[in-house]
């Protein structure tokens, strides 16, 4: 359990960084008509929203790999983003798989809650989550533009990529919050098991004495 803590503590780290990143270049995004502010922006957005998805993914595959049984092959291969087929020689290869960015979001949260013990769940109901959605939009069209228009950003999408940024920091800030609680209640659990075992082991080895 310690050793998911040390995990959950690097990737704080990224978030902080990453999100800082963003937020150092809002203003400008909101108060300039300068289109490059806002397409960096939104980008920023999406880097701090995916660094930190990968490595809710890490720090789940990190807790696999040690306990070894916690995720069916499946799950692991999505991890890893990871797909596999036969290359001319029928020898296999690894392929990198591109995962959809709102279900990738969804699968990184469940779990590294599961493999902390938590009982998180995504609001997927509110307004953050629907910015999100329309924020991908905007994101892929800056990524792969067919015409000028599709680079302009406007005043709104800023204002979307600003609600998606409040709502993934806020339900990192509140997933992180509940994996430690829940991985202090098991370790207060271990230590309760471990002081009843010495307690036992204490009794009855000098009973046999």
């Amino acid at each position: 359990m310690e050793d998911e803590q040390d995990s959950l503590k690097e990737l704080n780290q990224r978030f902080f960084l990453l999100m800082n990143d963003a937020l150092s270049i809002v203003k400008a995004a909101r108060d300039s008509d300068d289109d490059v502010a806002k397409r960096s922006f939104v980008r920023a957005v999406f880097a701090f929203i995916e660094g930190v998805t990968h490595g809710l993914k890490m720090v789940a595959l990190d807790s696999h790999i040690r306990k070894e049984d916690t995720f069916s092959r499946a799950e692991e291969s999505l991890l890893l983003e990871e797909a596999y087929e036969l290359n001319e020689k029928g020898q296999p290869i690894v392929k990198p798989k591109y995962l959809t960015l709102p279900r990738n979001i969804k699968f990184a949260f469940e779990q590294q809650a599961r493999v902390t013990f938590s009982s998180f769940k995504l609001d997927l109901d509110g307004e953050g989550w629907s910015s999100l959605m329309s924020s991908v939009s905007v994101r892929n069209r800056l990524t792969h533009p067919k015409s000028l228009i599709e680079l302009h950003v406007s005043d709104q999408e800023v204002e979307g990529a600003e609600k998606a940024l409040h709502w993934f920091a806020i339900s990192y800030v509140s997933a992180l919050a509940d994996s430690y609680r829940a991985l202090n209640r098991k370790l207060e659990e271990a230590q309760e098991i471990l002081s009843k075992t010495e307690t036992a082991l204490d009794k009855g080895l000098k009973k046999s004495v």
